[in-house]
């Protein structure tokens, strides 16, 4: 749902601002009780099919009809909670310019006045370069916060989500590629834990060709996703970074580990128990909780293999066995990295046969490539 900066009748929504000759903004329409917002700069590159953002029904079918005669060069802005949207104009709008807008949807328009009309249930106000597209509920924010107008008017479009504080912001900008790969690149207020790392050159001499999803995430960038491993011993043993495998219909997760940190002598530390039979190489062990989701019941355990650089772990012993013999009788397999438009050194890389995407963590920005 796109947006553009809009002056109002703001009264008719609940607003009023007193002085007409003021500076308005999208941050005078647009805030906390959108929840999220889009602003497509590129109106040509950006489709609503894409389902890059969801937006109020009401405003998507409305806006659905006349997008494809907007303007290229115009912005907009979508609301995603609410009935409203925006439309800037590079040039001052002219009252004929909406009505054929309208009409060549095949939508009728009612004249209110000199600046105003209506579709149904939605009032348009313009003025100057200025269109808002409104319902009578909407609600603007008490308080403007024109930080968050800092996003790329070069992407293709712009996703803002405000904060429950409705004080802070994140912003992700959205690049649509030829290549029929997406980039979006998000900028926050708080700062992101993160390193680039190479997993083709850490994991590939580990994995087998018959893994069927590969779910790579950097060391110290998954501890912004998880407080558990945060706070948990495999953070402690991990060196660069670790991989979730579908393998076999089962979940296998594979780490490095540093050579001064012992995987099993700190689980030992953590039960204060011996292992039932295990051995330096391979222990059972439960009541660990490693992750939010591994394991799934942490009384129900979880075995823990060591193989060469690498710790395996599963809740299936005979997965870690498969596994393991696997890894070392067939050819390592390369192929599940070389895909195309996907950097080589990322903080995080899912590919699957329904998902390929990549994030990577560069001077406090994520920076995500998505591949249709």
């Amino acid at each position: 749902m796109l947006g553009v900066i809009s002056l109002v009748w703001i009264g008719y929504v609940g607003v009023k601002l007193v002085d007409t000759n003021e500076e308005f903004s999208p941050s005078s329409f647009f805030g906390f009780n959108d929840a999220e917002i889009i602003v497509i700069n590129r109106i040509d590159e950006v489709s609503l099919e894409e389902n890059i953002f969801s937006i109020s029904q009401n405003s998507y079918d409305l806006f659905k009809r006349i997008s494809k005669f907007i303007k290229n060069g115009n912005t907009v802005y979508l609301s995603k909670k609410q009935d409203h949207f925006l439309i800037y104009n590079k040039d001052k709008w002219k009252s004929k310019e909406i009505v054929e807008l309208f009409q060549k949807a095949n939508i009728n328009i009612e004249k209110i006045n000199n600046s105003s009309f209506r579709v149904n249930a939605f009032q348009l106000d313009f003025r100057n370069e200025v269109f808002h597209v409104y319902t009578q509920n909407v609600q603007f924010p008490k308080m403007k916060n024109d930080n968050w107008l800092s996003f790329d008017h070069k992407a293709s479009a712009s996703i803002i989500e405000f904060k429950s504080n409705a004080k802070t912001f994140e912003i992700k900008d959205v690049y649509f590629n030829k290549n029929s790969s997406i980039d979006y690149i998000s900028k926050g207020n708080s700062k992101q834990l993160g390193r680039q790392v190479d997993d083709q050159d850490l994991f590939s001499s580990a994995l087998p060709k018959n893994i069927d999803s590969y779910h790579f995430y950097e060391k110290d960038y998954y501890s912004n996703l998880d407080n558990v491993y945060k706070k948990g011993p495999m953070h402690y043993w991990i060196e660069s970074g670790f991989v979730e495998l579908k393998y076999k219909n089962e979940l296998l997760i594979l780490t490095d580990f540093s050579d001064s940190k012992d995987p099993f002598l700190l689980l030992n530390e953590i039960q204060q128990e011996e292992s039932d039979g295990g051995s330096e190489s391979s222990t059972f062990f439960k009541n660990i909780q490693l992750t939010n989701d591994f394991p799934v019941n942490k009384e129900d355990g979880f075995y823990i293999y060591k193989m060469d650089n690498f710790i395996i772990l599963s809740s299936s012993k005979s997965i870690c066995n498969d596994f393991l013999m696997s890894s070392k009788n067939i050819e390592n397999d390369t192929s599940v990295f070389y895909i195309k438009s996907l950097p080589r050194k990322v903080s995080e890389r899912l590919i699957s046969s329904g998902n390929n995407y990549s994030k990577t963590i560069y001077k406090n920005k994520v920076i995500e490539t998505v591949l249709n």
